[in-house]
């Protein structure tokens, strides 16, 4: 208590108060398993989180009647999850407490060797190092008060910051705020690919088309097959790119040109589906739960049979992208979706996390990547060539792009270092909200997948 104090008695309270939330999310974390096991925690753990817990309530209550017109056990300023990286070191610095073994073991516990989660950790540890953090009305340039810190605002605030749309970024937030609500780390609820991947539609001259995703390509107009989703490999060889497409009975592979046309085999042997009829199904109608009698409709379900077609799967040409909406009563709404759900370009791409020791993280997307240096973060275009002897990746970053090339072992290699000009939130004035510039520079080495 007497580490958290500063000239304001106010804030004092408040980071008094969070010390003891972290002190004992410390111990669950450290615990291991035992957190969610059967037999719960150890006795002494229960007992000293148990104290943390009896302190916090104790300091709060006195700090809610000191001020109770702006309560500090309300305040959510310092109420950081345990995967936030600010978690111990932004204005409440516990680690000042506890050797280097003990916060490696917490981050080895949160991070899973997460190259990304250790980098921004450790600008943490040096703003904190620094005293940067010690009063967080000086962080902001305005000494602005906007410094909600609970997952679902930050993730909004990083959305704006980004140049994100109003939609979008309330749609991000309020998601990252139910699952932090729920006690889950956004990061973690779902499997990433990582690395080069195809993205879009080709067809041929025949009406035989296929569309890529980041994990899976679909395949639609082989005679009467239901399209159907099969997963795919991507290898670089000399002069030479590969597409494998594992389908049954046998896999085929599409070649990419300089053109970035893709070649298949000819006429080959593709196992599905086809609807061989139909059936007719009651769609009872529902209300609160409750059978609504005799209110509801027949619709027909296909059945579905198995089925190999013989397919020609020669040359295939990208599908141009559709023109722009010239409809004024529909052109909001497909901007909308555009930006919640972008499409990006068709051909090959990136997907997943990177990180190096120079403190550079990469995000990739399928239309945009974002870079993070230090607090600095800024989203922009890449393009994804097909070089002779690698696959070479450049990020337009302003006046100053730099080109990373894809080694054998899934990493990215670059050289030099970076300016990365961001910008942050500093509070909202008469024309909305307002921004200031960020700033960094981070070198530019080996980059790993997370």
């Amino acid at each position: 208590m007497e580490a958290m104090k500063t000239n304001d008695l106010r804030e004092t309270a408040l980071r008094q108060i969070w010390a003891f939330y972290e002190l004992a999310e410390t111990i669950r974390v450290l615990s291991g398993n035992r957190e969610f096991a059967r037999t719960g925690m150890l006795p002494d753990e229960r007992k000293i989180i148990g104290e943390y817990q009896v302190a916090q309530y104790k300091v709060g209550q006195e700090a809610d009647k000191a001020f109770p017109n702006s309560k500090p056990s309300e305040d959510l300023t310092y109420h950081f999850s345990r995967w936030d990286t600010k978690f111990g070191f932004k204005g409440i610095n516990i680690w000042q407490f506890f050797s280097e073994g003990l916060q490696s073991q917490f981050a080895q516990i949160i991070g899973k060797d997460n190259a990304r989660y250790a980098a921004l950790r450790a600008e943490q540890k040096r703003i904190a190092a620094e005293g940067v953090s010690a009063n967080p009305q000086a962080a902001s340039p305005s000494g602005s008060p906007f410094v909600r810190n609970d997952p679902g605002t930050l993730a909004a605030r990083r959305c704006v910051e980004l140049g994100g749309s109003e939609l979008e970024c309330v749609g991000k937030g309020f998601w990252t705020g139910l699952l932090d609500m729920a006690g889950v780390d956004p990061d973690t609820t779902k499997a990433e690919i990582s690395g080069l991947v195809m993205n879009g539609p080709y067809i041929n001259g025949s009406g035989m088309s296929v569309s890529f995703g980041p994990e899976s390509v679909s395949i639609t107009g082989c005679g009467k097959l239901v399209p159907a989703g099969h997963s795919y490999a991507i290898t670089k060889k000399p002069n030479q790119l590969l597409i494998t497409v594992k389908s049954a009975p046998n896999s085929f592979a599409l070649s990419m040109g300089n053109d970035g046309k893709l070649s298949g085999p000819g006429p080959i042997d593709i196992n599905g589906q086809i609807i061989s009829g139909y059936r007719r199904v009651w769609m009872q109608r529902y209300h609160n739960g409750a059978v609504v009698p005799g209110d509801g409709y027949w619709d027909n379900e296909p059945i579905y049979a198995p089925k190999t077609e013989r397919c020609a799967i020669g040359a295939l040409a990208q599908v141009p992208p559709p023109p722009a909406d010239k409809n004024e009563l529909t052109r909001g709404l497909t901007s909308a979706i555009d930006t919640l759900m972008p499409t990006g370009p068709t051909g090959l791409r990136m997907a997943g996390h990177y990180a190096g020791q120079g403190g550079l993280a990469l995000e990739f997307a399928v239309d945009s990547v974002t870079l993070d240096c230090g607090a600095a973060h800024v989203k922009h275009a890449y393009t994804v060539d097909d070089t002779p002897n690698q696959i070479q990746i450049t990020v337009k970053n302003g006046a100053s792009p730099f080109t990373l090339a894809l080694q054998p072992n899934a990493t990215l290699l670059g050289s030099g270092s970076i300016d990365v000009a961001g910008r942050v939130v500093t509070g909202s004035d008469a024309n909305g909200i307002a921004f200031a510039a960020s700033n960094a520079r981070c070198s530019v080495s080996t980059l790993a997948a997370r």
